[in-house]
């Protein structure tokens, strides 16, 4: 049997290896064997034990101290030394909180690290959890908190099961430790199970092949590679280099296309607000806004507002007239307003609103008719009496009435102020008249007459005798008419005054007829 080597509470034994600067680093340890360790981490290089939970072991373990022990193995696959730790404790239970940290050991840039070691269990119904870690300090167990586990098994752990062999395990150490030294623990951290034992830890190191790539990147104003090392502004072919995801080189050969922003002004007049692709309102005039769009090529295009605001107007167009006004809105307005707007354009190019303040005079240009009597309607006024259809006014005829002295069509220009408006043409026929009881509806016309005139009875009448005398009373026409309204006559007796009667059952009338 081998020796059985106990260790304190905290125990450090360091070693130190003789051989040349610059090999990659390796760690080999079989417990029953001195271990061995490469020079460039030789005079550093530790194996430091922890008790943390303080605990004493049960005796059936085997193992007289709280933190790993190097125990002698007899009867077991493999036989020898190897490092022990227990989880059953006396007088009471616990759960075990012990550590072995080796380091530093150097974990250089393109190297993949891997530890491997063995794993033992006296029983298979208390298989000791415990977990491996890593970390860039060391070696105490604090420097682990918030550590990179790299491998762990909890009690009775399945990964374990049948174990009570030795049984081979290996963990990788992230390249993100790649260039710097590394601590390496094994934590015991059983809850009231036996014990755990380990041998034959080891950790190779392996040149990691680098890797190489081209790509081109298109950049606005200037690329930086991205190990950070160099900033380009200008375009052409660069070459970087970072870690691969082995931890290896990455080479990369770049082709950087600088592209360029670009800057415009817009031009831009506005009548009143302006809204401008910023999305602000502007009130007045700017020239010193400014946004930024993406231009053709991917990169910044600065614009910069030239905004003139011009400003809307508005006038009111007072306007007085007769009867009627035709606005520059094309409506004719027959009543005084002042609410009505049309929008023109003024100076600036903006609207200009016009108010209508229209003051609408009327004129009643109505006349009444009695007769030969004709009055105008419109009280207050000056008159111009007419002949229609010629409109020639009658001298003299100035007043609000007018006789008219021979049977025809009249008019009146009635003025009143600024305004002034001719009335419609009334017939007069009843000059002459001196019987009638056939009412307004009986007209003669033209009287006086050259021979030639004509009788309007106004309703046809199933017979009329006409009857015309001289002054003499000498019958020169006698005849009856049937079934007439209209009767269209001729005198052919020499120029005079002539009386013309009228007779249809009870209705009479006499009118005086001149023949020129």
């Amino acid at each position: 049997m081998k020796r059985i080597i106990q260790i304190g509470i905290v125990i450090i034994i360091c070693f130190s290896c003789l051989s040349s600067r610059g090999q990659t680093s390796v760690f080999n340890w079989d417990v029953e064997n001195s271990h061995y360790i490469q020079p460039v981490d030789a005079a550093s290089f530790s194996i430091s034990y922890f008790d943390e939970d303080g605990l004493t072991p049960q005796a059936a373990t085997g193992i007289p101290v709280g933190s790993f022990s190097v125990l002698t193995m007899s009867g077991t696959v493999g036989g020898g030394d190897a490092l022990g730790a227990a989880s059953w404790f006396t007088p009471n239970p616990g759960q075990a909180d012990n550590w072995i940290v080796f380091g530093p050991i150097t974990h250089p840039a393109n190297v993949s690290s891997v530890i491997s070691w063995e794993h033992h269990y006296a029983a298979n119904i208390k298989r000791d959890g415990y977990e491996v870690l890593v970390s860039s300090t060391g070696p105490t167990p604090s420097s682990f908190n918030g550590a990179t586990v790299i491998a762990s098994f909890s009690d009775n752990d399945p990964q374990t099961d049948g174990n009570t062999v030795w049984t081979p395990q290996s963990a990788t150490i992230p390249a993100s430790l790649m260039g710097g030294p590394v601590y390496i623990a094994f934590h015991h951290n059983a809850d009231n199970q036996y014990a755990l034992y380990l041998d034959n830890f080891n950790l190779t190191q392996t040149s990691i092949a680098s890797t190489s790539s081209s790509f081109t990147v298109n950049q606005c104003n200037s690329y930086t590679v991205p190990s950070g090392d160099e900033t380009y502004t200008t375009s052409g072919v660069y070459m970087d280099t970072i870690p691969n995801t082995a931890g290896g080189d990455s080479i990369m050969t770049i082709t950087a296309n600088i592209l360029q922003p670009s800057s415009g002004t817009d031009i831009q007049t506005s009548c009143g607000n302006y809204t401008w692709i910023d999305g602000n309102t502007y009130s007045s005039s700017n020239n010193i806004a400014t946004h930024t769009l993406m231009n053709s090529v991917g990169c910044d295009s600065v614009v910069t507002l030239n905004l003139t605001v011009n400003q809307p107007s508005s006038a009111t167009d007072n306007q007085t007239a007769c009867n009627s006004f035709t606005w520059i809105d094309g409506v004719t307005y027959t009543s005084s307003n002042n609410t009505a707007t049309q929008t023109l354009t003024n100076a600036a190019g903006c609207d200009s609103v016009v108010t209508l303040n229209l003051t609408i005079n009327t004129i009643n240009n109505a006349v009444t008719q009695s007769g030969s009597l004709l009055t105008a309607n419109e009280s207050g006024a000056t008159y111009q009496w007419l002949i229609c259809p010629g409109m020639t006014p009658i001298s003299g005829a100035t007043n609000q009435t007018y006789s008219a002295t021979s049977n025809g069509d009249y008019a009146v220009i009635v003025s009143n102020g600024s305004c002034s408006d001719t009335s419609a043409c009334y017939t007069v026929s009843s000059v002459g008249i001196m019987e009638n009881d056939f009412g307004n509806n009986l007209l003669l016309y033209p009287n006086p007459t050259d021979g030639q005139f004509s009788i309007d009875f106004g309703e046809t009448y199933s017979a009329a005798t006409i009857t015309i005398t001289d002054l003499n009373g000498k019958i020169v026409l006698s005849k009856v008419y049937r079934e007439n309204q209209l009767l269209n006559l001729q005198l052919e007796e020499p120029a005079g005054i002539y009386f013309l009667k009228v007779e249809s059952g009870d209705k009479k009338a006499v009118i005086r007829l001149v023949k020129n």
